[in-house]
């Protein structure tokens, strides 16, 4: 049995500001705010990101940050997220753990209160027992917590 896959409604949530402190970065990928079409990051400076569609022939175009989201349903997106969490370490990923909360970056998350960790409230609602995937196979559940855990440690969240 397949597992289920993420509706078009649940993977357009999943996006965080590209101006989260440290996440944009050469090869990001992101959602201008009035594009259908996804973009990659070829240069960030001065709030501003030099981007080019990701799909087919297209021109570069200067867009200021404020108006770009991160994709999160991209591998690569995940990872600069997770980069800026933690900062550049060798293991990016997500992990749930035996305990009831998530390592990223090598920092361990709960959506309660633990003597190790940092508590994030918000992670309460998420059901860490959905098999939900994305369209690369990452569980919807891993994303949804990143996300979580990236406003809130970055700011723009609980």
């Amino acid at each position: 049995m397949s597992a289920k896959q993420a509706t078009p409604e649940q993977l357009a949530t999943l996006t965080v500001p590209a101006t989260l402190p440290g996440v944009v970065r050469r090869g990001t990928p992101v959602w201008a705010w009035d594009e259908d079409t996804p973009w990659a990051v070829l240069a960030v400076g001065n709030g501003e990101a030099v981007c080019a569609p990701c799909a087919g022939l297209g021109i570069p175009s200067l867009i200021d940050i404020g108006n770009l989201q991160v994709d999160l349903t991209d591998a690569t997106g995940r990872t600069h997220v997770s980069w800026a969490i933690g900062g550049d370490v060798s293991d990016s990923r997500l992990h749930p753990t035996t305990d009831g909360g998530w390592l990223v970056a090598g920092r361990l998350y709960y959506p309660v209160a633990y003597p190790i960790g940092c508590t994030v409230p918000t992670l309460r609602g998420i059901d860490r027992k959905d098999d939900t995937r994305l369209p690369d196979g990452s569980y919807l559940v891993d994303v949804l917590a990143l996300k979580v855990i990236a406003l809130h440690v970055l700011g723009g969240g609980e």
